[in-house]
């Protein structure tokens, strides 16, 4: 059985945004602590902080895996890749684990394409 590990995206019913994750456990698990930080209102959670602030639904059904990765490193530097390429959409709390300019972020996305 292969699991669903890596970088990962969730969007947002009520607006174009969306969060950017990296888990080293099965997609499925991560999903659910999103939920549950959801459920508590944990505004350490960017999805929760979210719809608290909005009172929008986060649209965990569509939730993708961008990039399958066993190795943290890697899913760390991916991660950063997307949120920095993508900042003005995200969700985020934070630019990742790596500090990446805009035009090394492109670059990485592109080369995993």
């Amino acid at each position: 059985m292969s699991l669903n590990l890596g970088v990962y995206k969730i969007p947002c019913k009520g607006c174009n945004k969306f969060y950017i994750g990296e888990s080293g456990r099965d997609l499925s698990i991560r999903v659910k602590e999103h939920k549950s930080a959801l459920i508590k209102g944990n505004t350490n959670n960017a999805l929760a902080l979210h719809n608290l602030n909005t009172n929008h639904d986060i649209n965990f059904k569509d939730t993708s895996l961008l990039f399958h990765c066993n190795n943290l490193k890697v899913r760390r530097i991916i991660e950063a890749a997307y949120i920095n390429s993508n900042s003005c959409n995200t969700l985020n709390l934070n630019s990742g684990f790596f500090n990446l300019n805009n035009h090394v972020s492109h670059l990485i996305i592109d080369s995993i394409m």
